[in-house]
């Protein structure tokens, strides 16, 4: 106990040091799925990023698909298999084509 007394400061700053740590775990908590995608001709992991990052940053991403996959580099080759990280915060919107018409 005379430790503690002697050491507060170190005390209390490994006890924020603590709590900080638990606020982080717990607000960057969101749920990560895995998916597999094929890559097509064209894609790139920036337009991969551009489908599938959700709010995550693309450099934060791509460094993910990239460890995910064992990628030593950013080449990526059509007709291969992606496993990619899909966040639950990811919303595809499913966009409807709506004719104009005089008849209401």
């Amino acid at each position: 106990m005379s430790w503690f007394k002697k050491n507060q400061y170190i005390t209390l700053l490994f006890g924020f040091c603590v709590i900080f740590t638990m606020i982080l775990v717990v607000a960057n908590s969101g749920k990560t799925s895995y998916k597999e995608i094929k890559v097509h001709d064209g894609d790139t992991l920036i337009s991969l990023a551009d489908r599938y990052k959700g709010k995550m940053a693309d450099h934060e991403w791509i460094a993910k698909v990239k460890n995910e996959n064992n990628l030593i580099d950013d080449t990526i080759y059509a007709g291969h298999t992606l496993i990619v990280p899909e966040h639950d915060n990811l919303k595809v919107q499913n966009i409807g084509v709506e004719v104009a018409s005089d008849k209401r």
